[in-house]
């Protein structure tokens, strides 16, 4: 992968708190897009590929399996962060159902620690 690092946003959430994220991880240097539905997510995944995709557990339009299956499929190595808006599975058993999950966040995560976190992942996936 050159140039910058690319990120993919999946979910439509609180779209300013998706706003603040994509700012903050654009300030530390990454070149971020985001969708709001799988269709979307899942044709970004087919085009390019990405350092690390960020995805709600749950949005209106989609599956978040089917975005992390079609990743997994596409490009394996590419890290999934998750974002839990409320308690659906909070019990870690996303692990066992998205081999390519890495971490699983809460929604109301601060933007500057959004970034911390994608950046680590991005590092490991730019190093491998």
């Amino acid at each position: 992968m050159s140039g910058a690092p690319r990120v993919l946003i999946v979910g439509n959430g609180d779209g300013n708190v998706r706003s603040l994220w994509k700012r903050h991880l654009g300030e530390k240097g990454f070149d971020v897009r985001h969708v709001t539905d799988s269709e979307a997510a899942i044709a970004r995944l087919r085009d390019e590929p990405f350092a690390v995709v960020v995805i709600d557990l749950v949005f209106e339009r989609g599956s978040a399996f089917a975005v992390s299956d079609y990743a997994n499929f596409r490009h394996p190595g590419t890290p999934l962060i998750f974002v839990n808006s409320d308690d659906f599975l909070a019990d870690g058993v996303i692990f066992s159902l998205c081999s390519n999950a890495c971490m699983i966040i809460p929604a109301r995560t601060a933007p500057p620690d959004v970034a911390a976190i994608v950046a680590h992942y991005a590092r490991k996936t730019r190093a491998a």
